[in-house]
C-alpha cells in the first residue's frame, strides 16, 4: 500500500508496504506516515488529509528548490534581458535587482571579457615590436575599461 511521510503538514517521502506496517514508517523527530499517495511539490497534509497547495505555496516550493540553482547566463545578456532570466527563473518572487547584487560576484565572473584577451595584450606590449606593442596597450585600455564596466554594471551592493 502506498504511504506518505510528513511533518508539519509538509511530505517529506513516499513509498509502498504492507497496510499493517503503515505506522511503523513513522520517524522520530515529529515525522507521521499515512496511507496515500502524494507528491511534495504538489500537495501536503491537513489534518491527515492529502490536500493541493495553494498557488502562493507552490511557489515559495518552487522558490527553495530554485534558490539553489543558478539561472542560465551566457554573459552576452542585456540588462533587461538578464532581469527577465532572473524573473522567470525564480517565479518573479525574487526582484532582479537584489539577486544582482547578492550574486555580483558570480555575475562578474559570467560578464568579465576573457582573459585570452589580456594574455595577447601582454605579449604584445612585451614583443619589443613597436606597432605590436602600441596595439597591446589600446588592448589593454580596452580590457580594462570593459572589467570596469562590469564592475559598475554589477556593484557589490
Amino acid at each position: 500500500m502506498e504511504f506518505i511521510i510528513h511533518k508539519d503538514g509538509e511530505i517529506l517521502h513516499t513509498g509502498n508496504c504492507p497496510e499493517s506496517m503503515i505506522t511503523a514508517q513513522s520517524g522520530s523527530d515529529g515525522e507521521v506516515a499515512i496511507a496515500g499517495h502524494g507528491n511534495q511539490e504538489t500537495q501536503k497534509v491537513v489534518d491527515g488529509v492529502i490536500v493541493d497547495k495553494t498557488q502562493t505555496e507552490l511557489n515559495e516550493y518552487r522558490l527553495t528548490k530554485q534558490s539553489m540553482k543558478r539561472p542560465y547566463v551566457t554573459g552576452t545578456e542585456t540588462d533587461l534581458e538578464l532581469n527577465q532570466l532572473i524573473s522567470d527563473h525564480f517565479y518573479n518572487l525574487i526582484e532582479p535587482s537584489t539577486y544582482r547584487i547578492a550574486n555580483y560576484y558570480w555575475l562578474r565572473e559570467k560578464f568579465y571579457p576573457s582573459s585570452v584577451e589580456l594574455n595577447d595584450a601582454q605579449i604584445k606590449i612585451n614583443s619589443g615590436i613597436t606597432a605590436l606593442e602600441e596595439e597591446g596597450e589600446e588592448q589593454l585600455e580596452d580590457y580594462v575599461n570593459d572589467c570596469l564596466a562590469v564592475k559598475t554594471r554589477f556593484p557589490k551592493e
